[in-house]
């Protein structure tokens, strides 16, 4: 992908170059998404994973979703225009909700439809973006329900980091996309940025025929604030806002109650929303830290056969406490609320058309060292109660013995649940069978229940060398509760005959697999990192079950994923970096392994200039990734 780069006025953002930092240092990198609080990554026992701002520039990943295929153990399939699968440790499908994702504190994780995350609306200047922290397996304990396969935090820099003008731009086979931000400063010494980001993208190219599929073009554009201030007393205010606006071209279907019983359809859907959050942490003077974290989160779809909004709010509040030199407790609290309206016709709606959710958390998670031992333990739980499914118990135990400065061994037990969507407890949609009196009907089941996992893992850090480490994790997750589609009992109302399906609660599953990254600095100027994973699934449903295709759903997630990164400074303005991703095959959608090569020429005559230019999937002119349309050779 070309992209040229021209940035202004903020020549002391520059970060030093990946392959300057030491193994030590990429370690002592500080995540929050662990703990809830600063801690350094070596010492986080869970499955995390760091991607700096510097290795998604030299990936040349344009979007949140595309630089996760970086992270070890990560499925990321991009399979219609508008539509990426990103999880990790099994079940992917178009509907990936197992996985809790946040953008400055933000939960952009929606519970309207079984989608979990709408990829298409995270566009954001990954040029601003800090760091994105990626924990693979359940988080429920510390970020609450649908946290089932992971939690990925985006971080983006601190205002006072983005200073002056800057301006970016890419072009491509894909679409286009480009940014234009100003820093400055308030009177009272706070910092702060306005944005605006904007991407247009071409439609793929069909599965079968390998003919692009005209009219399913899309762009999104957004604009937006953060500013930072340093209060009295080291306390911290940070404000962002952003508003959005998107439009994507369909062709889609539509079931009509009368003759001709069914439409196709080209048309634009709307997307249109924003959201606010204010973050503010409050050192005390006996060392205790207080944060309080207030979001709101709105966005409105408007299709021809339906409509849906959603207005969010989320409050939280934490407080971190040293009880001695050896132990520390964070606990806290949060409410979350969401105002949502469907408003449909015959082919999809809800029953109800609106409604309120409340979901109410508590939490505490209590750190104990050992320090005679090398060894630290974590004992955590949240509780939550929906309005769905009422009173939920998430929690954790971890642990983690550093026998020397070169090993450490972790280990955790963890339950995490991801509750019903709106779909699944109220879908009311419909289509014709045979005539006008004889209606297939796809209803929701209000008493469905949260799926489960009760999760093991373990993990194993090895610093080889100066120039060498890895990170091993192993793990088995034990799934119930699974949701099913079910057959109904055959109804007449109004002297029309319904055959209805549902969902229920009527699978189970077991997962396990192996996850392995490496990291080598093979001269100062040349880093090499790699990720390799392994995975099994065995799905089971109960014999009362009418799903027969769910054991199928063994075949949903490849056998065998792997990477491997190169990143090299060919002098003090050049770059060459290469990328090779491996997916074996999804047996379910009959999609073949592929592998995906990337190339990458950077040059930066000065501080203040970049530019680049690559090519995605270099050795293949297109291919599926995930059962969908094809995805093309990217210059």
């Amino acid at each position: 992908m070309s992209a040229p780069f021209a940035r202004a006025g903020d020549p002391d953002v520059a970060q030093d170059d990946m392959t300057a930092l030491s193994l030590e240092e990429l370690m002592d990198i500080e995540v929050s998404v662990a703990s809830r609080s600063r801690q350094k990554l070596s010492d986080a026992p869970a499955a995390v994973y760091v991607l700096t701002n510097e290795e998604i520039r030299r990936s040349g990943a344009t979007s949140i979703q595309e630089a996760l295929r970086m992270v070890p153990g990560f499925l990321v399939g991009h399979w219609q225009t508008t539509l990426w699968d990103a999880t990790s440790r099994g079940f992917t499908s178009s509907f990936n909700h197992n996985l809790l994702v946040m953008i400055d504190g933000v939960n952009v994780y929606t519970m309207m439809t079984t989608e979990g995350v709408a990829w298409n609306l995270q566009e954001i200047d990954l040029v601003d973006v800090e760091r994105i922290e990626v924990v693979r397996g359940p988080g429920a304990a510390l970020w609450g329900n649908n946290a089932v396969n992971g939690v990925i935090n985006v971080v983006t820099k601190h205002s006072k980091d983005t200073q002056g003008w800057q301006a970016n731009s890419v072009f491509g086979n894909e679409g286009t996309k480009g940014a234009l931000r100003y820093g400055g400063t308030f009177d009272d010494g706070g910092t702060f940025r306005v944005f605006s980001v904007a991407s247009q993208h071409n439609a793929m190219s069909d599965y079968s025929t390998g003919e692009e599929n005209h009219n399913e073009d899309w762009w999104i554009a957004r604009a937006g604030f953060r500013g930072d201030w340093n209060l009295e007393g080291e306390s911290t205010l940070s404000v962002a806002a952003n508003v959005f606006d998107s439009e994507k071209e369909q062709n889609y279907g539509i079931d009509l109650q009368n003759a001709p019983f069914f439409r196709s359809v080209h048309a634009t859907t709307p997307e249109v929303g924003g959201s606010v959050v204010a973050a503010l942490e409050r050192p005390h003077a006996d060392g205790d830290v207080d944060r309080f974290v207030a979001s709101y989160l709105r966005n409105d779809k408007n299709r021809i056969d339906y409509r849906s909004q959603a207005d969010v709010v989320d409050l939280d509040w934490q407080r971190r406490t040293a009880l001695s030199s050896n132990q520390t407790l964070t606990y806290g609290m949060g409410w979350r609320f969401v105002a949502w309206v469907y408003d449909g016709g015959f082919s999809l709606n809800n029953k109800p058309e609106h409604g309120t959710v409340n979901n109410v958390r508590a939490f505490a998670f209590d750190e104990f060292a050992f320090p005679d031992k090398n060894l630290s333990v974590v004992l955590g739980a949240e509780i939550e109660h929906n309005d769905f499914t009422g009173l939920e118990f998430q929690p954790t135990a971890r642990a983690m013995w550093q026998p020397t400065e070169r090993h450490s061994v972790w280990s955790a037990i963890s339950r995490a649940v991801r509750t019903p969507s709106l779909d699944e407890n109220y879908d009311y949609s419909q289509a014709v069978n045979t005539g006008p009196t004889d209606v297939y009907l796809w209803k929701g089941n209000t008493s469905i229940e949260s799926e489960e996992v009760l999760a093991f893992e373990l993990g194993w850090r090895w610093r080889a060398c100066e120039r060498l480490s890895f990170d091993t994790v192993a793990f088995y997750n034990d799934l119930d509760n699974v949701v099913t589609r079910e057959d109904g009992a055959v109804f007449t109302q109004g002297g029309i005959t319904y055959t209805p399906f549902t969902v229920g609660n009527h699978g189970a599953a077991q997962a396990w697999g192996v996850e392995i990254g490496s990291d080598v600095q093979l001269t100062e100027a040349w880093r090499v990192r790699t990720a390799l994973t392994h995975f099994e699934q065995h799905n089971q449903v109960e014999s009362s079950s009418t799903d027969a295709g769910f054991e199928d759903n063994n075949h949903l997630f490849p056998q065998t994923i792997a990477n491997l990164r190169s990143y090299y400074d060919l002098g003090e303005h050049w770059e060459l970096d290469a990328a090779l991703y491996y997916v074996n095959s999804i047996h379910l959608y009959g999609t073949p392994a592929y592998l995906r090569t990337d190339v990458r020429i950077g040059y930066s005559p000065s501080p203040d200039w970049r530019f680049s230019i690559g090519v995605q999937n270099a050795t293949d002119p297109a291919h599926p990734e995930d059962g969908g349309d094809q995805v093309a050779r990217n210059v």
